[in-house]
């Protein structure tokens, strides 16, 4: 999909263990350096609360 036109690779935190998470994010970050792509992430979050406050980078 990112060879297509893919630009952002939606994460879905509801349905995820935090390793899952972690191993395809590095995934599309060394997919990113191979092919000189800047894929952007989307954090699909549980249900429709509004979340607010710092976020770790």
């Amino acid at each position: 999909m990112m060879l297509a036109g893919m630009d952002v690779g939606r994460l879905n935190f509801s349905h995820a263990k935090p390793q899952e998470l972690l191993h395809r994010i590095g995934l599309i970050r060394l997919l990113n350096a191979k092919y000189r792509r800047r894929i952007k992430f989307l954090g699909d979050l549980q249900g429709h609360r509004i979340r607010v406050g710092r976020l770790v980078a």
